[in-house]
């Protein structure tokens, strides 16, 4: 159970990683969206995988993957 909910906090802080993230490496982000989008879709299957299979590392090292990539789609390039 301590496992479980450590994992989801984990996740949960790739939130605002991504955000810091984003903010610090805007030259990176200029043109690379159609990448993150991709890494996003794959991140999402591969939880999917994780799921059906009961690999919780595959499912929450995914899920974490989705939280800090998806902060830098649609982010306005300056």
């Amino acid at each position: 159970m301590i496992q479980l909910l450590v994992a989801i906090i984990v996740v949960l802080l790739g939130f605002p990683i991504g955000i810091i993230l984003s903010k610090l490496t805007k030259e990176e982000l200029k043109g690379g969206e159609k990448w993150f989008k991709l890494l996003v879709f794959l991140a999402a299957i591969t939880a999917i995988f994780g799921l059906f299979t009961q690999n919780d590392p595959l499912f929450f090292s995914s899920l974490f993957l989705i939280a800090v990539t998806s902060q830098s789609i649609g982010k306005k390039k300056h």
